[in-house]
């Protein structure tokens, strides 16, 4: 998950120095890349949760937006 300070950058709510732009960057696309290539593959590999990643990525795009996907696991 992003910190409060790199969704600020995100959301460019804040001016940060170019050095710190530079950390911040680094620091969100190492989280990206992990969540990509190591995260993902557990949730597709996960059958209660297959249901959840395919809501949040609807036809190959990643879902926006302020309203969270829903699931619920089966008991």
């Amino acid at each position: 998950m992003f910190s409060k300070i790199e969704r600020e950058y995100l959301n460019d709510t804040s001016p940060f120095s170019k050095s710190y732009s530079y950390v911040l960057e680094h620091r969100i696309k190492e989280k990206i890349q992990q969540l990509y290539r190591l995260e993902l593959p557990l949730i597709e590999r996960n059958q209660n949760l297959t249901e959840f990643h395919k809501k949040l990525t609807e036809n190959n795009k990643l879902r926006t937006g302020s309203e969270p996907a829903t699931f619920t696991l089966p008991m």
